[in-house]
């Protein structure tokens, strides 16, 4: 009787994963229609999200070596590591002689006036189109769209 629940639940267990495996690789066909779609559209904004939502939060890890070229693999044999990396790096001796450092002859002729309007409106009109858009989620064709308005605003 206990081994055929057992027999049982193995098989409810693959079935599951199976479906799982099933549903993942159909989400993500529809992830890349949705994707190629919006690309032939020249939506590289939504391109992006679309990317970044299949991939996630992962973060491929280099691999450390310690100075005999083993590998590390645990966390806490690479922290203590890097720890002894950095003192041994942040650590030196000052050093012995003093740079001989001179000074400018004359200062840099550098203007730190606000920019006026036509100098924004030409900066606007160099910005390159079909850019994933950066943290604030603006892309270049929000500025380029009405490149006056921008500028008065900036």
């Amino acid at each position: 009787m206990l081994e055929r629940y057992k027999i049982q639940c193995k098989e409810a267990d693959r079935s599951v994963k199976r479906m799982a495996r099933a549903d993942k690789r159909a989400y993500i066909d529809k992830r890349a229609s949705q994707a190629e779609n919006a690309a032939n559209r020249g939506e590289q904004g939504k391109v992006y999200k679309i990317i970044k939502l299949v991939r996630g939060k992962y973060c491929k890890v280099a691999p450390v070596n310690d100075l005999q070229g083993r590998l590390l693999t645990t966390e806490s044999d690479q922290g203590a590591h890097w720890a002894e990396h950095f003192k041994d790096v942040l650590n030196k001796p000052s050093p012995t002689v003093e740079p001989d450092i001179q000074e400018a002859e004359t200062d840099l002729d550098v203007n730190t006036d606000s920019p006026n309007e036509p100098k924004i409106i030409a900066v606007i009109i160099t910005l390159k189109k079909s850019k994933a858009p950066e943290q604030d989620t603006l892309n270049a064709e929000h500025f380029k769209a009405d490149s006056g308005l921008s500028a008065r605003i900036l």
